[in-house]
């Protein structure tokens, strides 16, 4: 990601936890295989998907996508690929299924929505399209265990 607030402007290829049940700083869980700022995530309960970004160099954004095995600290693995270098989309997901929605291709907002099957690797399938052209989304959450 990108953090002004570091003292160090500019994207890194780290990710980190933390663990809910304890107060703390985050700890290091491993890395991307590229520093980028603005890519989406998803996750079920046993993996996370990060995709697409900015890694702040021609051709200003990527496609790629990258997942990593909660359970284990390590570095992210090649996932597959978007259907278009973006970045600043909006992912959500049940267990099963993460989806990618929105986000700012160069030099536009787009309204693509794609989708994954999390637990296999594979690029992202063509799901439809938003109403309007979206980028910069805020995150979304996916209530799929039944409801409460």
């Amino acid at each position: 990601g990108y953090s002004p607030y570091s003292g160090v402007a500019g994207v890194t290829n780290g990710i980190e936890f933390i663990t809910f049940a304890t107060f703390g700083d985050g700890l290091d869980f491993g890395d991307l295989s590229t520093a980028r700022s603005n890519a989406a995530g998803l996750s079920s309960n046993t993996r996370g998907v990060f995709g697409g970004g900015n890694p702040q160099s021609s051709p200003n954004n990527t496609n790629l996508m990258e997942y990593i095995t909660i359970a284990s600290l390590g570095n992210a693995q090649n996932f597959g690929d978007l259907i278009s270098k973006q970045n600043s989309a909006m992912g959500t997901s049940n267990n099963i299924r993460g989806i990618f929605c929105g986000g700012y291709t160069t030099p536009t907002e787009i309204n693509v929505i794609e989708y994954i099957t999390i637990a296999s690797t594979g690029d992202a399938t063509d799901f439809g399209d938003l109403v309007n052209s979206k980028g910069y989304l805020p995150v979304a959450y996916s209530d799929s265990h039944g409801g409460i």
